[in-house]
């Protein structure tokens, strides 16, 4: 999975210590001030073909623009290969109200959970409620996809 944050040392941190908690593998970190790029970001993205991405969009009050931000950036990756086969990704996006603008891939949109923001202020985290959403939409669409993991013995 990948994550994303406002800035990579609070909230990107965050979002890793939330999917970590949860067992999965974090193939990157993208964050606002990560040195790369916004062609390089949607690259990578293109490059890993996550399963799952966390966006995390720093405190309550910074929240909705980051993750307009990351949406835009996952919307551009999946306009970008758009030859190649849709993936329904399942997100979580830490933080109340509506979900980003034109967030899906071609072929289908991703599936997205809301869970309550990682980091309400700079000095609290909340984890828990991400870690639980990574792991429940881990064991429905990664365990799920296995044909091994749904084959009864």
């Amino acid at each position: 999975m990948m994550v994303s944050g406002l800035v990579l040392q609070m909230t990107g941190e965050s979002a890793q210590r939330a999917a970590l908690g949860a067992g999965a593998i974090v193939m990157d970190v993208i964050a606002l001030n990560d040195g790369r790029r916004p062609h390089e970001k949607i690259r990578r993205l293109r490059q890993l073909r996550p399963d799952m991405i966390l966006l995390s969009g720093g405190t309550d009050w910074w929240r909705r623009a980051s993750r307009h931000r990351d949406a835009e950036l996952i919307a551009a990756a999946d306009r970008a290969r758009a030859s190649a086969p849709a993936t329904n990704c399942p997100s979580s996006t830490p933080g109340t109200g509506t979900p980003p603008p034109r967030f899906g891939v071609p072929g289908g949109p991703h599936r997205l959970t809301v869970v309550p923001n990682l980091r309400p202020t700079l000095e609290r985290e909340h984890l828990k409620p991400a870690r639980d959403a990574i792991h429940e939409l881990f064991m429905e669409h990664v365990m799920g996809a296995c044909p091994e993991a749904t084959r009864s013995s």
